[in-house]
Protein backbone atom coordinates (compact mmCIF):
# COMPACT_ATOMS: atom_id res chain seq x y z
CA UNK A 1 0.00 0.00 0.00
CA UNK A 2 1.25 3.28 -1.00
CA UNK A 3 1.46 5.89 1.88
CA UNK A 4 -0.24 9.02 1.40
CA UNK A 5 2.28 11.93 1.62
CA UNK A 6 1.14 15.67 0.78
CA UNK A 7 3.47 18.34 -1.34
CA UNK A 8 3.50 21.77 -0.24
CA UNK A 9 4.15 24.27 -3.74
CA UNK A 10 4.33 27.87 -4.35
CA UNK A 11 2.24 29.17 -6.76
CA UNK A 12 5.33 30.08 -8.43
CA UNK A 13 5.85 25.93 -8.51
CA UNK A 14 2.61 25.61 -9.38
CA UNK A 15 1.52 27.37 -12.36
CA UNK A 16 3.00 25.83 -15.63
CA UNK A 17 0.51 22.82 -14.25
CA UNK A 18 -2.33 25.27 -13.23
CA UNK A 19 -2.14 26.95 -16.59
CA UNK A 20 -1.91 23.97 -18.31
CA UNK A 21 -4.80 22.28 -16.40
CA UNK A 22 -6.95 25.05 -16.90
CA UNK A 23 -6.62 25.85 -20.48
CA UNK A 24 -7.86 21.71 -20.92
CA UNK A 25 -10.90 23.07 -19.61
CA UNK A 26 -10.14 21.54 -15.91
CA UNK A 27 -11.08 23.67 -12.44
CA UNK A 28 -8.25 23.68 -9.88
CA UNK A 29 -9.04 23.17 -6.10
CA UNK A 30 -6.52 25.48 -4.04
CA UNK A 31 -6.05 26.09 -0.06
CA UNK A 32 -6.43 29.68 0.46
CA UNK A 33 -3.25 31.49 1.69
CA UNK A 34 -3.29 35.07 3.51
CA UNK A 35 -5.68 37.49 5.06
CA UNK A 36 -6.37 39.99 2.30
CA UNK A 37 -9.65 38.20 1.49
CA UNK A 38 -11.08 38.03 5.43
CA UNK A 39 -13.87 37.65 6.79
CA UNK A 40 -14.93 35.51 3.73
CA UNK A 41 -12.43 33.01 4.16
CA UNK A 42 -9.56 32.40 6.35
CA UNK A 43 -5.51 31.51 5.66
CA UNK A 44 -5.14 27.76 5.28
CA UNK A 45 -8.58 26.78 6.30
CA UNK A 46 -10.61 27.49 3.09
CA UNK A 47 -10.65 26.55 -0.52
CA UNK A 48 -12.08 27.64 -3.60
CA UNK A 49 -12.34 26.14 -7.31
CA UNK A 50 -10.51 27.89 -10.09
CA UNK A 51 -12.17 27.67 -13.59
CA UNK A 52 -10.18 29.45 -16.69
CA UNK A 53 -12.02 32.88 -17.69
CA UNK A 54 -12.20 34.39 -20.74
CA UNK A 55 -11.24 38.32 -20.44
CA UNK A 56 -14.81 39.61 -21.85
CA UNK A 57 -16.55 37.56 -19.56
CA UNK A 58 -15.24 38.73 -16.56
CA UNK A 59 -17.92 41.30 -14.25
CA UNK A 60 -17.46 43.42 -11.01
CA UNK A 61 -17.51 41.38 -7.80
CA UNK A 62 -16.04 38.15 -9.70
CA UNK A 63 -13.09 37.26 -7.29
CA UNK A 64 -9.92 36.56 -9.73
CA UNK A 65 -6.41 34.73 -9.35
CA UNK A 66 -3.97 37.23 -11.14
CA UNK A 67 -0.35 37.72 -11.16
CA UNK A 68 0.86 41.38 -10.06
CA UNK A 69 4.17 43.00 -12.30
CA UNK A 70 5.99 42.06 -9.45
CA UNK A 71 5.27 38.42 -9.75
CA UNK A 72 3.20 37.90 -7.11
CA UNK A 73 -0.30 35.71 -7.20
CA UNK A 74 -3.36 37.05 -6.00
CA UNK A 75 -6.92 36.45 -5.33
CA UNK A 76 -8.56 39.61 -4.96
CA UNK A 77 -12.45 40.78 -5.77
CA UNK A 78 -12.63 42.83 -9.32
CA UNK A 79 -14.72 45.93 -8.31
CA UNK A 80 -14.60 48.34 -11.08
CA UNK A 81 -13.77 46.77 -14.77
CA UNK A 82 -13.31 49.36 -17.69
CA UNK A 83 -11.02 50.08 -21.03
CA UNK A 84 -9.45 46.50 -20.20
CA UNK A 85 -8.40 47.43 -17.07
CA UNK A 86 -9.42 46.45 -13.48
CA UNK A 87 -9.81 47.73 -9.85
CA UNK A 88 -9.65 45.03 -7.21
CA UNK A 89 -9.75 44.55 -3.91
CA UNK A 90 -9.23 42.32 -0.85
CA UNK A 91 -11.97 42.25 1.00
CA UNK A 92 -10.45 43.03 4.38
CA UNK A 93 -8.93 46.04 2.66
CA UNK A 94 -10.48 49.18 1.82
CA UNK A 95 -7.79 50.57 -0.93
CA UNK A 96 -8.33 49.77 -4.37
CA UNK A 97 -5.30 48.60 -6.73
CA UNK A 98 -6.24 50.18 -9.57
CA UNK A 99 -5.21 49.86 -13.43
CA UNK A 100 -4.20 46.01 -13.41
CA UNK A 101 -4.65 44.80 -16.80
CA UNK A 102 -7.57 41.88 -17.70
CA UNK A 103 -4.40 39.96 -19.50
CA UNK A 104 -2.97 39.61 -15.58
CA UNK A 105 -6.31 37.29 -14.62
CA UNK A 106 -5.27 33.62 -14.77
CA UNK A 107 -8.39 32.44 -13.16
CA UNK A 108 -11.74 32.95 -11.97
CA UNK A 109 -13.11 31.74 -8.41
CA UNK A 110 -16.50 29.65 -9.21
CA UNK A 111 -17.08 27.53 -5.92
CA UNK A 112 -15.79 28.35 -2.34
CA UNK A 113 -15.46 26.03 0.89
CA UNK A 114 -15.81 27.78 3.66
CA UNK A 115 -15.50 26.04 7.31
CA UNK A 116 -16.01 22.78 5.23
CA UNK A 117 -19.05 23.74 3.49
CA UNK A 118 -19.12 24.37 -0.17
CA UNK A 119 -20.83 26.66 -2.43
CA UNK A 120 -20.99 28.04 -5.71
CA UNK A 121 -20.42 31.65 -6.18
CA UNK A 122 -23.94 32.62 -7.70
CA UNK A 123 -25.45 31.61 -4.15
CA UNK A 124 -27.93 33.55 -2.81
CA UNK A 125 -26.02 34.15 0.07
CA UNK A 126 -22.82 34.42 -1.02
CA UNK A 127 -24.43 37.43 -3.89
CA UNK A 128 -25.46 39.49 -0.84
CA UNK A 129 -22.44 39.22 1.10
CA UNK A 130 -20.95 40.50 -1.95
CA UNK A 131 -23.82 43.50 -2.15
CA UNK A 132 -23.33 44.25 1.72
CA UNK A 133 -19.89 43.75 2.12
CA UNK A 134 -19.01 46.19 -1.11
CA UNK A 135 -20.88 48.84 0.39
CA UNK A 136 -19.25 48.94 3.59
CA UNK A 137 -15.19 48.98 1.90
CA UNK A 138 -15.05 52.43 2.73
CA UNK A 139 -15.27 51.55 6.88
CA UNK A 140 -14.36 47.80 6.28
CA UNK A 141 -11.01 48.41 8.56
CA UNK A 142 -13.35 49.76 11.49
CA UNK A 143 -15.26 46.55 11.45
CA UNK A 144 -12.40 44.17 11.17
CA UNK A 145 -10.97 45.79 14.45
CA UNK A 146 -14.47 45.78 16.64
CA UNK A 147 -14.64 42.16 15.39
CA UNK A 148 -11.27 41.24 16.49
CA UNK A 149 -11.66 42.88 19.71
CA UNK A 150 -14.55 41.06 20.46
CA UNK A 151 -13.07 37.44 19.61
CA UNK A 152 -10.10 38.72 21.54
CA UNK A 153 -12.30 39.31 24.67
CA UNK A 154 -14.16 36.31 24.24
CA UNK A 155 -11.14 34.23 24.51
CA UNK A 156 -9.46 35.53 27.51
CA UNK A 157 -13.13 35.12 29.23
CA UNK A 158 -12.16 31.44 28.91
Amino acid sequence: MMEERTVILSLEELSPILNSLLEQGQTVTLQVTGTSMMPLWMHRRDQVVLEHCQEGSLKNGDIVLYRRENGQYVLHRIIKLYDRQMSLCGDAQSKLEKNVSTNAVIARVVKICRKGKWFSCDHRGYLLYVYLWGIMRPVRGKVLGIAGRIRSLKKSRK
